[in-house]
């Protein structure tokens, strides 16, 4: 037979208490912080990618935009951009040819000084 006294019925606070209170792992100590320390960080993970996903399609979508931009400029200013690239090399050319004389400089050094002295 049962009876009222036998059935447990909660009052409501047990359910509270339950919610306030973080759930009781079985393992204590530091194997169960660093157990909560990895399960934080592997949320903060996944999080960062999907921030990071949808940044690079964004920059992706950018760049695409450029691109094209840039080959459509190309075929309406063919002598804008032979200028640009003329001028590029012109000064890649010059650099190399003032690293070739500081090259020569380095190397005209003597290699042996002989000082003779007299007594």
């Amino acid at each position: 037979m049962n009876t009222t006294h036998d059935v447990k019925v909660p009052s409501g606070f047990e359910v509270e208490s339950a919610a306030l209170h973080p759930p009781v792992s079985e393992r204590s100590g530091m194997r169960a912080r660093l157990e909560s320390l990895k399960s934080r960080s592997l949320v903060k993970v996944q999080s960062v990618r999907g921030k990071v996903g949808e940044r690079g399609i964004a920059v992706r979508d950018r760049a695409k935009s450029q691109v094209t931009k840039v080959q459509s400029s190309m075929s309406s200013k063919p002598m804008l951009w032979a200028g640009i690239a003329a001028g590029a090399g012109f000064g890649i050319g010059l650099i190399g040819r003032f690293a070739q004389l500081r090259s020569k400089q380095r190397h005209m050094l003597p290699d042996l000084i002989i000082i003779e002295t007299g007594c």
